[in-house]
Parts: C-alpha cells; structure tokens; sequence
C-alpha cells in the first residue's frame, strides 16, 4: 500500500511540473519553423536593404553570381546560400521584449528577398543583430510581427554578417582569371629604363601555336627556338590572379595612376574581351620601381585595372611570377 502511495505521488508531482512548464511556455508561433528555406537552386536573386538606404542586388548568372553585371565571390554566396537553409529557431522572443525587438529591427534590420528565376518572391527576412549571450540572431519573417532567436545548428554566434551590405566584400577578387585555352594574347611591357626592353607579346597564330616577340621596336628579336612548355607555364599562371584587397576609396589613387606604372599587362581572351592591368610599385626603398622588382624588395603593388575603372591592392609573391623578360621564353 505504501509503495503504491509513493508512486502515485511521483505519478502526480511529474504531472504537475509538465503541466507548470507547458503552461508557462509561450507559443513558438505558426511561422517558427517556416525559416529555413531548403530548396535554395531556386533562388535566382537576393536583395539586401538596410532602413539607412544601403541596396545589394545579388543575381545568378550563367557562369555565377553577379552584383552590378561583376563577378561575385564564391565564398561568401555559398555561405549566405547554406545559412538560408539551416535557418533554426531557438526561442520565441518573451512578450515582455517583443515590443523592444520589433523597433530594433523597424530601425536597423537588414531586409533579405529571395526571389525566382521569373522575379516572384519566395520568402523575406528581417535580420537583427546578436540576441543576448551572442549565441543567435534576432529575426522575423516578412509579413509576420513576431520576432525570433535564430541560429543554424551546431553553430554560434551572429548570423547578421552573412548578409553583408558592402558591395565590394561579395564581389570577385581576381585580376586575372583566364584559362589558357581562351588567351588570345598577352603582352606584358615594363617601363623602367633597365627592363623596358624585356617587354614582350605573346599572340595564338593561326596555326593555333603561340608566337613570342619583343614588344618594342628596340628590342632584338631573339634567334633561339621558342620552348613552347615555358610559355604554356606562363600562360597558366592566368588562370587565377588574386588581389589582396580592393582599395578604390584609397585616397592618393587619382595621383597614383598619374605616375609611370612598373609594367602594364594586357590580357585579350578569344572572345575579343580585353583586361588591362597597370601596376604601380608601393616603394620600400629609394631605388627605382624595376631596380626594387628585380632585388625582391616590393611587397605589394596598386593596381589600376582596365582605365582605373578598380584601383586594388596585389601581392608580389602572386604576381612575380608574370614578370619574366622576354629572353625567358627561349632555348637557353
């Protein structure tokens, strides 16, 4: 008898604090678990608005993403791509701060739409910053009142960031991103009064082999047989030209572009497209811009890309490697 009282006591003080933490659980909400949006191949546009006027305009193109008809880095849109999918709900924001949530969103949300290939929209987001204890975001769906705590699963920390407002954090870094097969021509031309006869062109033939000259009238054409491996080497470094960093509001660029670059590179691919790069020796000794090169004493360089449309910052261990002489490509 005494233990079946002891059990029906257990039986009834469960009961009781089930029923004590439901009852004072508030309800998560019919749109708590509509955050996630899986099927993400079907967004073919991301728009990115803050309530202080800042717009990105991400679409998909056909070889990728683009911002402004420019190339979209690939890191930051899988990123963004696979947030929106593992979107999760950690809590309900309690009523007692719903009121103070909602205006912090009203004022300084960042508005996320995902739409269609044919333009519909597929879901809106209003992303927050950190909740308290920086383990999720606050966020609230489009059309809805009630915000959230969201994270992704197994991971912690502000979302926010992902949706980034600064158009040149998402866009392409590269110079150059040429693969071999597709380059018409390269001519490569120094202007130091040491080096300016190294310039060089490299032009496909119609016999679809590569033709190495001297860029200047002044240089001497070389009467060694070309090694076809070196220059197919060269071409390859092409393929994948990274810039450190964009720098366009860098405020010494106008006079920058007005001084005599170490070398510039004109790059045309098969289709006609044309890149032109100048590069400008950011000095570390006294010496002249090609007497630094050729010591290995430059770290960087500006570079002024097709007109000075982009003005970025280039490393010189990524670029050594495009600045040989045009001996370099002959038996030796």
């Amino acid at each position: 008898m005494k233990r079946t009282t002891g059990i029906l006591l257990l039986l009834m003080l469960v009961l009781a604090g089930g029923a004590y933490y439901f009852l004072n659980q508030e309800d998560m909400g019919n749109d708590s678990s509509e955050f996630a949006y899986k099927n993400t191949d079907k967004i073919y546009q991301i728009l990115l608005s803050h309530p202080n006027g800042k717009k990105i305009n991400l679409e998909r193109g056909a070889e990728g993403w683009l911002i402004n008809n420019k190339p979209v880095r690939q890191e930051p849109i899988d990123l963004l791509m696979n947030t929106l999918q593992r979107l999760h709900v950690r809590s309900k924001v309690p009523n007692a701060a719903k009121k103070n949530v909602q205006d912090h969103l009203k004022r300084s949300g960042i508005t996320a739409k995902a739409l269609d290939k044919s333009g519909n929209l597929l879901k809106t987001w209003i992303v927050g910053t950190e909740s308290p204890g920086k383990m999720g975001t606050y966020m609230m769906l489009g059309g809805s009142n009630q915000p959230y705590d969201v994270d992704i699963m197994g991971w912690n920390g502000t979302l926010r960031a992902r949706f980034m407002l600064d158009e040149e954090a998402w866009r392409d870094r590269a110079v150059f991103k040429t693969k071999t097969k597709d380059i018409q021509s390269v001519s490569v031309e120094y202007f130091g009064e040491k080096n300016k006869n190294s310039s060089f062109t490299i032009k496909l033939n119609e016999e679809k082999e590569y033709e190495v000259n001297p860029l200047l009238s002044s240089t001497k054409n070389s009467d060694k047989a070309v090694v076809k491996q070196k220059v197919l080497h060269y071409l390859k470094g092409y393929e994948s030209k990274i810039a450190e960093n964009f720098v366009n509001d860098f405020s010494a660029r106008d006079s920058i572009v007005q001084t005599t670059p170490f070398c510039q590179i004109k790059l045309e691919d098969k289709t006609g497209k044309i890149k032109d790069v100048k590069l400008f020796v950011i000095p570390v000794t006294g010496a002249t811009a090609d007497e630094q090169v050729l010591r290995n004493d430059v770290e960087r360089y500006h570079a002024s890309v097709n007109d000075n449309e982009d003005f970025m910052l280039v490393q010189h261990r990524v670029f050594y490697a495009l600045f040989p002489p045009y001996t370099y490509f002959f038996e030796e």
